[in-house]
Protein backbone atom coordinates (compact mmCIF):
# COMPACT_ATOMS: atom_id res chain seq x y z
CA UNK A 1 0.00 0.00 0.00
CA UNK A 2 0.99 3.04 -0.81
CA UNK A 3 2.27 5.36 1.95
CA UNK A 4 0.14 8.34 0.80
CA UNK A 5 -2.74 5.73 1.37
CA UNK A 6 -1.84 5.43 4.70
CA UNK A 7 -0.84 8.63 5.87
CA UNK A 8 -4.85 9.48 4.62
CA UNK A 9 -6.68 6.71 6.22
CA UNK A 10 -4.31 7.32 9.47
CA UNK A 11 -5.54 11.33 8.85
CA UNK A 12 -9.57 10.01 8.71
CA UNK A 13 -9.29 7.64 11.90
CA UNK A 14 -7.85 10.75 13.59
CA UNK A 15 -10.79 12.95 12.10
CA UNK A 16 -13.90 10.38 13.42
CA UNK A 17 -13.21 11.31 17.34
CA UNK A 18 -13.24 14.84 16.03
CA UNK A 19 -16.59 14.52 13.90
CA UNK A 20 -18.45 12.51 16.61
CA UNK A 21 -17.34 14.93 19.13
CA UNK A 22 -18.53 17.67 17.05
CA UNK A 23 -21.99 16.71 16.45
CA UNK A 24 -22.27 15.28 20.74
CA UNK A 25 -20.23 18.08 22.71
CA UNK A 26 -18.37 20.51 20.67
CA UNK A 27 -21.79 22.17 19.49
CA UNK A 28 -21.81 23.13 22.76
CA UNK A 29 -18.58 24.87 23.46
CA UNK A 30 -19.07 26.30 19.95
CA UNK A 31 -22.11 28.14 20.63
CA UNK A 32 -22.16 31.80 19.91
CA UNK A 33 -18.89 31.44 17.69
CA UNK A 34 -16.70 33.88 17.16
CA UNK A 35 -14.08 34.00 14.80
CA UNK A 36 -11.38 33.86 17.36
CA UNK A 37 -13.40 30.49 18.54
CA UNK A 38 -13.29 29.44 15.42
CA UNK A 39 -9.47 29.87 15.21
CA UNK A 40 -9.01 27.97 18.13
CA UNK A 41 -11.06 25.13 17.07
CA UNK A 42 -9.04 25.11 13.52
CA UNK A 43 -5.78 24.39 15.48
CA UNK A 44 -6.91 22.10 17.88
CA UNK A 45 -8.47 20.32 14.65
CA UNK A 46 -4.98 20.36 13.10
CA UNK A 47 -2.59 19.31 16.24
CA UNK A 48 -4.44 16.93 16.70
CA UNK A 49 -5.32 15.02 12.92
CA UNK A 50 -1.18 16.02 13.01
CA UNK A 51 -0.93 13.73 16.01
CA UNK A 52 -2.95 11.00 14.14
CA UNK A 53 -0.77 10.81 10.87
CA UNK A 54 2.28 11.24 13.16
CA UNK A 55 1.32 8.05 15.19
CA UNK A 56 0.76 6.14 11.37
CA UNK A 57 4.39 7.73 10.35
CA UNK A 58 6.03 5.85 13.00
CA UNK A 59 4.05 2.75 12.05
CA UNK A 60 4.69 2.64 7.95
CA UNK A 61 5.22 -1.03 8.43
CA UNK A 62 1.62 -1.94 8.85
CA UNK A 63 -0.38 -2.83 5.84
CA UNK A 64 -3.45 -3.40 7.42
CA UNK A 65 -5.75 -0.44 6.75
CA UNK A 66 -8.25 -1.24 9.68
CA UNK A 67 -5.15 -1.09 11.68
CA UNK A 68 -3.94 1.81 10.63
CA UNK A 69 -7.13 3.52 10.93
CA UNK A 70 -7.30 2.29 14.33
CA UNK A 71 -3.70 4.01 14.87
CA UNK A 72 -4.89 7.48 13.41
CA UNK A 73 -7.55 7.45 15.74
CA UNK A 74 -6.31 6.40 18.88
CA UNK A 75 -4.53 9.31 20.09
CA UNK A 76 -6.91 12.53 19.22
CA UNK A 77 -9.79 10.27 20.47
CA UNK A 78 -8.06 9.80 24.14
CA UNK A 79 -6.95 13.45 24.39
CA UNK A 80 -10.35 14.67 23.25
CA UNK A 81 -11.76 12.42 26.17
CA UNK A 82 -9.82 13.95 28.58
CA UNK A 83 -10.77 17.35 27.25
CA UNK A 84 -14.42 16.70 27.54
CA UNK A 85 -13.64 14.88 31.18
CA UNK A 86 -12.37 18.27 32.40
CA UNK A 87 -14.36 20.49 30.97
CA UNK A 88 -17.99 18.96 31.45
CA UNK A 89 -19.76 21.35 33.56
CA UNK A 90 -18.31 24.46 32.04
CA UNK A 91 -20.03 22.89 29.02
CA UNK A 92 -23.35 23.19 30.42
CA UNK A 93 -23.10 26.15 32.26
CA UNK A 94 -25.48 28.52 31.66
CA UNK A 95 -24.10 31.65 29.65
CA UNK A 96 -25.76 34.40 30.25
CA UNK A 97 -23.50 37.46 29.20
CA UNK A 98 -22.98 40.90 31.04
CA UNK A 99 -21.47 43.80 29.88
CA UNK A 100 -17.86 44.66 31.57
CA UNK A 101 -17.68 45.98 34.72
CA UNK A 102 -14.72 48.20 36.56
CA UNK A 103 -12.41 46.36 38.00
CA UNK A 104 -10.62 47.06 41.65
CA UNK A 105 -9.54 46.41 44.76
CA UNK A 106 -6.54 46.49 46.78
CA UNK A 107 -4.54 46.11 43.19
CA UNK A 108 -6.57 42.24 43.33
CA UNK A 109 -7.53 41.25 39.18
CA UNK A 110 -11.38 41.09 40.19
CA UNK A 111 -14.79 42.62 38.91
CA UNK A 112 -16.79 44.55 41.19
CA UNK A 113 -20.45 45.22 42.00
CA UNK A 114 -20.95 49.19 41.02
CA UNK A 115 -24.12 50.88 42.98
CA UNK A 116 -27.19 51.63 40.40
CA UNK A 117 -30.66 52.84 41.07
CA UNK A 118 -32.29 49.05 39.79
CA UNK A 119 -31.30 46.05 41.18
CA UNK A 120 -28.82 43.70 38.59
CA UNK A 121 -29.32 39.99 37.34
CA UNK A 122 -26.93 37.32 37.98
CA UNK A 123 -25.02 37.64 34.89
CA UNK A 124 -21.31 36.21 33.35
CA UNK A 125 -18.92 38.44 32.06
CA UNK A 126 -17.98 38.37 28.43
CA UNK A 127 -15.30 36.49 27.25
CA UNK A 128 -11.62 38.00 26.29
CA UNK A 129 -9.95 37.56 23.06
CA UNK A 130 -7.94 34.92 25.58
CA UNK A 131 -10.85 32.96 26.49
CA UNK A 132 -12.54 33.04 22.94
CA UNK A 133 -9.43 31.19 21.89
CA UNK A 134 -9.19 29.12 24.40
CA UNK A 135 -12.71 27.69 24.31
CA UNK A 136 -12.03 26.89 20.54
CA UNK A 137 -9.58 24.94 21.70
CA UNK A 138 -9.75 23.07 24.72
CA UNK A 139 -13.66 23.34 24.41
CA UNK A 140 -13.08 25.15 28.09
CA UNK A 141 -14.85 28.14 28.53
CA UNK A 142 -13.90 30.76 31.51
CA UNK A 143 -13.78 29.97 35.51
CA UNK A 144 -14.76 33.96 35.78
CA UNK A 145 -18.46 32.56 36.88
CA UNK A 146 -18.24 32.99 40.85
CA UNK A 147 -19.71 35.67 42.71
CA UNK A 148 -19.28 36.58 46.49
CA UNK A 149 -22.74 37.05 48.34
CA UNK A 150 -22.55 38.73 51.63
CA UNK A 151 -26.12 38.71 52.69
CA UNK A 152 -29.58 37.32 51.66
CA UNK A 153 -32.88 38.71 52.13
CA UNK A 154 -37.12 37.93 51.26
CA UNK A 155 -37.72 41.29 49.76
CA UNK A 156 -36.16 44.23 47.53
CA UNK A 157 -36.39 46.41 49.83
CA UNK A 158 -34.56 44.67 52.61
CA UNK A 159 -31.80 43.85 50.33
CA UNK A 160 -31.25 47.32 49.55
CA UNK A 161 -31.39 48.61 53.42
CA UNK A 162 -28.75 46.04 54.26
CA UNK A 163 -26.64 46.99 50.49
CA UNK A 164 -27.11 51.04 51.93
CA UNK A 165 -25.65 49.94 55.22
CA UNK A 166 -22.32 47.80 53.89
CA UNK A 167 -21.75 51.00 51.44
CA UNK A 168 -21.80 53.26 54.35
CA UNK A 169 -20.23 51.25 57.08
CA UNK A 170 -17.75 49.11 55.32
CA UNK A 171 -14.88 50.53 53.88
CA UNK A 172 -13.51 48.83 50.84
CA UNK A 173 -16.81 46.84 49.40
CA UNK A 174 -19.42 48.13 47.18
CA UNK A 175 -22.56 45.91 47.54
CA UNK A 176 -25.45 46.18 44.99
CA UNK A 177 -28.42 44.61 45.17
CA UNK A 178 -28.99 41.61 42.65
CA UNK A 179 -32.28 40.30 41.94
CA UNK A 180 -33.16 36.49 42.60
CA UNK A 181 -31.82 34.06 40.16
CA UNK A 182 -34.47 33.60 37.37
CA UNK A 183 -36.82 35.04 39.30
CA UNK A 184 -36.55 31.81 42.39
CA UNK A 185 -34.68 32.44 45.57
CA UNK A 186 -33.60 35.45 47.53
CA UNK A 187 -33.07 38.98 47.21
CA UNK A 188 -28.89 38.88 47.29
CA UNK A 189 -26.53 41.98 48.11
CA UNK A 190 -23.18 41.10 46.07
CA UNK A 191 -19.49 42.38 46.06
CA UNK A 192 -17.71 40.07 43.97
CA UNK A 193 -18.76 39.41 40.28
CA UNK A 194 -17.63 37.26 37.47
CA UNK A 195 -14.24 36.45 39.55
CA UNK A 196 -12.55 33.02 39.55
CA UNK A 197 -12.41 30.87 42.21
CA UNK A 198 -9.51 31.42 43.65
CA UNK A 199 -10.02 35.64 43.71
CA UNK A 200 -13.37 35.21 44.80
CA UNK A 201 -12.19 33.12 47.76
CA UNK A 202 -9.57 35.63 48.53
CA UNK A 203 -12.45 38.25 48.61
CA UNK A 204 -15.04 36.41 50.54
CA UNK A 205 -11.78 35.96 53.14
CA UNK A 206 -11.90 39.19 53.37
CA UNK A 207 -15.38 39.79 53.80
CA UNK A 208 -15.17 37.87 56.63
CA UNK A 209 -12.45 40.11 57.87
CA UNK A 210 -14.46 42.96 57.64
CA UNK A 211 -17.37 41.46 59.83
CA UNK A 212 -19.63 40.26 56.56
CA UNK A 213 -19.81 36.99 58.52
CA UNK A 214 -22.75 35.88 55.81
CA UNK A 215 -20.32 36.15 53.01
CA UNK A 216 -20.58 32.96 50.69
CA UNK A 217 -19.34 31.82 47.24
CA UNK A 218 -22.55 30.99 44.72
CA UNK A 219 -21.95 30.09 40.68
CA UNK A 220 -24.75 29.27 38.02
CA UNK A 221 -26.14 25.75 38.31
CA UNK A 222 -25.53 24.19 35.18
CA UNK A 223 -28.01 24.71 32.72
CA UNK A 224 -30.76 22.01 31.51
CA UNK A 225 -29.45 20.88 28.44
CA UNK A 226 -32.37 20.61 25.95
Amino acid sequence: MPHRTKLLIGALGAATPLAINLIVVDHLALASPTALTVLGYGIRVAALVGLGVLVVVRNLDEERPARIFQLGLAGPALITALLNGVNQRSLIQSQTVASPTPRAFLSMPVVYAAPTSQPRQFELPPETSGEQIWRGLTGGRSDRVWFVIVRRAATREAAEAASDRINRTVYGFRAEVFEPYHGRGDWCVVVGEGLTHADAQRLKGQALGAGLTGAELWTPPPAQVK
